[in-house]
């Protein structure tokens, strides 16, 4: 329910720049450039949520995460930016970062009721508000990555 997406087009300059490159490194570019995009929006559903609540477990800070999604078409990239929810992530114990071997909490099952609201509760939408703020900063974010990738494989 509610997935937001967007299609970057024209980029043709950079477009052709990249088929310059061999696959496997396209392929690279590509998924780091689309990358970009989705941790600057990422960053800012954070933000979002953060300003509209305020948590006593952080649970639902914690449990935004990006993940890349295969499509099975090496030109296409897809990164797809959601909550955890579930009991599987009630009790987990990080396995990296600074807080190496804590027992956290990162089911926010909640979100979706903060996002689209229920027949008793007024929705507070923190997602689709980031998006639409972010969304053009998040191209700029893709074409940048991309034109440093193209650079460091001397393609100007």
């Amino acid at each position: 329910r509610g997935m937001i997406s967007a299609k970057v087009e024209g980029l043709s300059d950079l477009a052709n720049r990249l088929k310059e490159l061999d696959i496997e490194m396209q392929t690279r570019l590509l998924a780091a450039s689309t990358a970009a995009a989705a941790a600057t929006t990422r960053k800012e559903v954070e933000l979002q949520a953060r300003a509209r609540f305020t948590e006593r477990t952080g649970a639902l800070f914690r449990a935004i995460y990006v993940k890349r999604k295969k499509t099975g078409n090496d030109f296409q990239a897809c990164y797809f930016i959601g909550i955890r929810k579930g009991k599987r992530y009630r009790n987990l114990t990080l396995k990296f970062g600074k807080n190496k071997g804590q027992t956290v909490n990162m089911d926010a099952f909640y979100a979706g009721f903060l996002e689209f609201g229920t027949k008793r509760m007024q929705r507070h939408p923190f997602m689709r508000p980031a998006f639409e703020a972010k969304k053009m900063d998040a191209v700029v974010a893709a074409k940048e990555r991309m034109r440093r990738g193209l650079q460091k494989y001397g393609l100007r």
